[in-house]
């Protein structure tokens, strides 16, 4: 009999050895004094009153202690030698209170505590047939809670490798257009350079001859008044696109003036906004594709009083920048112009924009030298026409060189990128030092002895 009415707490076992150890772990238990270890014989009075009523019996104790009862002794229900810590007790007690409430056990507050644990202590093979008694190496298996932690961490490698994807897609969609139209101004800022480097190997007097020519090509034009001004099709229209007909391709004098190889005249550079394009002649869409188009009938971009040079491009293009920021231009910026080595300056003065057919503002003035950029607006529209134009004025004062011009948009994501880079830097530095670390994994031996 496992609990018996009155009296000292006995078990039933062929081995005196388990029977030793089970009277010095009850006295451990429950005898208050810890550190005693003799036998039942040489305890004292409060002792064995303790001992008496914590085992005295169902009717006398609280559910709690029956239950702590039941949990600590279970393991010893059927011989079984459990030699072990509290710790497998616990969990042990755990299971043993989950199993018994499943089947109708004393762990219901609405059920009695009495009977179900007499009728399994009467009836120990019902104890056997319902509850299984797991051995001490299956109790201390941790490879089910490994395979679950393994396969928590595999999915959160799973959806942070997604994430990851997702969001580096997602920049690099947006981030696509830009990178386009980079390479675009780097490709056509190559070409400017291969034109410039290919016009000073040139002879001294071949470059004057070329400058000579349009010099006397603009002062045709101011005394004939400018009788053909721009394409038959206008550059910007959606009929360009559909129509091949150019009346600067047909015009072989036009087209052999400042020719410094595949019909680049010139370069045009507007610093400010990060323009640096070739100028070939006409604007067909076809030049306008790949750079920008000196505009026929207007002064050719060599300087010079009564000249009005007009220099058109696209804006808006996924893959090319072109003229998309002339917006930005007001009055005080600076362009510039080099053409056969030659670097002419030129100050904003005026801001407009007109219909597709005026051409007024196109004219030249007389005594004046004048450059106007050209292109499409409103952006993605494209119903009118932008015109920002300068006047000639000396370098390096008031205009400085254009080396020493630079884009303030470009200087402001490099600063903006820059301290983006030492945030992030300066957040994982602090989260490193702030955070938990992590402790290395140590050999018992390697653990100071005590004593």
């Amino acid at each position: 009999m496992l609990f018996p009415r009155r009296g000292k707490f006995h078990h039933r076992h062929e081995s005196g050895r388990h029977s030793e150890f089970c009277r010095h772990y009850e006295l451990r238990r429950h005898s208050g004094f810890q550190q005693c270890h003799s036998g039942f014989r040489y305890r004292s009075g409060f002792q064995h009153r303790h001992e008496s009523r914590c085992h005295s019996g169902f009717g006398h104790r609280s559910g709690f202690q029956q239950y702590r009862e039941l949990r600590n002794y279970s393991g010893f229900l059927h011989g079984k030698k459990f030699r072990c810590r509290s710790r497998f007790l616990r969990q042990f007690g755990f299971w043993c209170r989950d199993r018994l409430s499943q089947c109708g056990g004393f762990w219901s507050r609405n059920r009695s505590f009495r009977e179900p644990v007499r009728r399994l202590v009467c009836r120990p093979e019902a104890l056997s047939r319902e509850f299984v008694i797991r051995p001490f190496w299956k109790v201390i298996d941790v490879s089910d809670v490994v395979r679950r932690k393994r396969r928590g961490h595999t999915k959160y490698i799973v959806v942070r490798c997604i994430s990851t994807l997702l969001i580096i897609g997602a920049i690099a969609v947006a981030l696509l257009p830009a990178t386009m139209q980079a390479r675009s101004s780097h490709r056509m800022r190559t070409i400017s350079d291969s034109v410039s480097r290919t016009i000073e190997g040139w002879p001294y007097s071949t470059a004057s001859e070329m400058l000579r020519r349009a010099h006397a090509y603009n002062r045709g034009l101011y005394i004939h008044g400018q009788p053909v001004l721009g394409e038959a099709v206008d550059p910007f229209s959606t009929e360009a696109s559909r129509s091949a007909e150019s009346i600067a391709s047909g015009d072989e004098e036009y087209q052999g003036l400042l020719d410094a190889g595949a019909g680049i005249m010139g370069t045009v550079l507007v610093p400010r906004i990060g323009v640096e394009l070739p100028i070939r002649h006409g604007t067909s869409e076809q030049v306008l594709a790949i750079g920008a188009g000196h505009l026929y009938g207007t002064s050719l971009p060599v300087g010079g009083k009564s000249t009005h040079a007009v220099i058109t491009g696209h804006r808006g293009l996924a893959d090319a920048l072109m003229f998309t920021r002339l917006d930005e231009l007001g009055e005080g910026d600076f362009m510039y112009v080099t053409v056969m080595g030659k670097t002419l300056g030129y100050q904003v003065d005026r801001v407009d924009v007109i219909e597709p057919n005026d051409v007024s503002l196109l004219k030249i003035v007389p005594g004046e030298d004048r450059l106007t950029l050209m292109t499409c607006t409103p952006y993605g529209v494209n119903t009118h026409r932008l015109l920002v134009s300068g006047h000639r004025v000396s370098m390096p004062v008031p205009a400085p060189m254009p080396e020493n011009v630079h884009d303030a948009r470009t200087i402001g994501l490099c600063a903006f990128a820059a301290c983006m880079g030492i945030g992030v830097l300066a957040v994982f530095t602090v989260s490193r030092m702030t955070g938990p670390r992590r402790r290395a994994m140590r050999h018992a031996a390697a653990w100071p002895a005590r004593g």
